[in-house]
């Protein structure tokens, strides 16, 4: 069955559906995605796999965890609409019992999924409806419901502040609480490589587009061999089955998530390092062709030290700027609470002497 078709059915009746029926869906799903992959992923890389893209997944939504969302949000957006159309087919006596089977079924799938999540997230989801409820009151205005021929009514008026529909913001809460409790899971574990992992996804700072980048003719896509290991290493998929010991350093083991291999190799993290400088440049050329790399002579008093990667005009409006580029990872043993932050201190502490007195 579709995505398409299994959103609809889940819409329509996802609080019905047997949680077994959609357990044997997700199960499928993760055995599809653990093939794609090529490797077997946990349930804990599964549960965020089906978490959206911007919030650290693959997007890849269990049925399980969408089926209440679906169901509210095509409750609540329809409420209006149903009511209208069954006073219109109906007696008040008939039509009043409709719709109050109608609105038990709405309030019985938001009990159910405020009690799936923790109480922080269950407060989110009131806030959501009710922003939701007024958006509709809103809309309404501008909607009829008609009889014979014209059943269809024209399509609301979408309002220009409009973010997102309803269905994705309770999918969006959903997936919160989901990074809450993997985050709490991997704590337990002592597992902090993941938590560091989720943390970093889970930073406003953070691009996600890099995961939707899968066709050349719309934008620039990744090597195939990369983008797989970057799957991998977004959800904790295991690389290998067992530890061993680090061909490069021979001092740690290569754990088989992959995380020493970022911290190891300083030849090839060098080789990199310039890769970003070259394709920093490139852009920075489009602004500015005067642009160059590795400018000596900054300081008059210290000319050796070379604190642009990128000496340009176009970072700053009238003025010059070094543009010193850092890559590091939140494994790195002086990554600190937040490996950026750690980076950008290290620069500035390696430079003081000669900032000293400029501005």
């Amino acid at each position: 069955m579709g995505v398409c078709k299994v959103n609809h059915l889940l819409r329509a009746a996802g609080l019905y559906v047997g949680r077994s029926a959609l357990h044997e869906h997700d199960v499928q799903m993760q055995d599809s995605l653990s093939d794609m992959i090529g490797c077997q992923i946990s349930v804990l890389s599964m549960t965020q796999a089906s978490c959206g893209v911007r919030n650290g997944g693959f997007g890849m939504r269990r049925a399980i965890d969408l089926a209440l969302p679906a169901f509210i949000a095509s409750r609540s957006e329809s409420k209006s609409a149903v009511t209208r159309l069954i006073h219109e087919l109906f007696n008040d006596d008939i039509g009043d019992l409709c719709v109050r089977k109608f609105d038990d079924g709405l309030e019985e799938a938001i009990c159910k999924l405020k009690g799936q999540v923790n109480p922080g997230h269950a407060t989110e989801v009131d806030t959501c409806l009710i922003g939701a409820q007024e958006c509709q009151q809103h809309n309404d205005r501008f909607r009829t419901v008609a009889r014979g021929d014209h059943l269809i009514a024209p399509a609301a008026c979408v309002d220009s502040e409009e973010i997102g529909t309803l269905q994705g913001a309770l999918s969006a809460i959903v997936d919160r609480d989901a990074f809450d409790k993997l985050c709490s899971i991997y704590s337990e574990q002592n597992s902090q490589y993941d938590v560091n992992r989720l943390t970093e996804l889970c930073d406003d700072s953070t691009s996600h587009d890099w995961v939707c980048c899968i066709n050349s003719v719309h934008s620039p896509v990744i090597e195939p061999k990369l983008f797989l290991i970057a799957l991998k290493l977004r959800i904790g998929a295991p690389f290998f089955s067992e530890p061993f010991e680090c061909p490069r350093c021979r001092l740690k083991d290569m754990d088989c998530n992959g995380f020493h291999a970022l911290c190891c190799a300083k030849g090839e993290s060098t080789k990199g390092h310039y890769r970003v400088c070259d394709c920093v440049l490139e852009l920075t050329h489009l602004a500015d062709p005067s642009a160059e790399t590795e400018v000596l002579n900054l300081f008059p008093d210290a000319p050796t030290p070379r604190p642009a990667d990128i000496f340009t005009t176009a970072a700053l409006p009238g003025r010059m700027a070094a543009l010193d580029i850092g890559i590091c990872s939140p494994d790195a043993s002086n990554a600190g609470l937040d490996c950026c932050d750690s980076m950008h201190n290290s620069k500035i502490d390696r430079y003081s002497t000669f900032l000293s007195g400029r501005s």
